[in-house]
């Protein structure tokens, strides 16, 4: 769970498009042809994007004032009107889902996807 919660922290900061290039530009440098590492960083954004736009407005309105304006979840119920634990409820649900996701897609291609997230 805890790399699903760091997936989506490099999300909201940026760092996983910054990691798709600076993939690009190192395999540009060392005219390298070996996509691994790049396919896993697409995957993770592809995966973190659809899922982020399935979400109701409300749960992704809560999911980018917790990551972007480093709100907590209290904070965040208090704004909404709704009990904490349905809206800390929210973000658990999401990096489950989240890793079934990337779990399922892993299967399916063999990148050790565990490499891409602790980078």
């Amino acid at each position: 769970m805890e790399q699903t919660q760091q997936l989506i922290r490099d999300y909201f900061s940026g760092r996983l498009k910054v990691n798709i290039k600076a993939t690009k530009l190192n395999m540009a440098y060392e005219q390298s042809t070996d996509d691994t590492k790049l396919k896993m960083y697409e995957h993770q954004l592809e995966t973190v994007e659809n899922m982020l736009s399935e979400l109701p407005a409300i749960q992704l309105r809560a999911m980018t004032m917790h990551e972007k304006d480093k709100k907590t979840w209290q904070q965040i119920s208090y704004q909404f009107d709704a009990k904490y634990s349905v809206v800390a409820n929210w973000k658990y649900q999401f990096n489950k889902q989240l890793q079934k996701r990337l779990a399922e897609k892993s299967a399916n291609t063999k990148p050790d996807m565990d490499m891409a997230v602790r980078e």
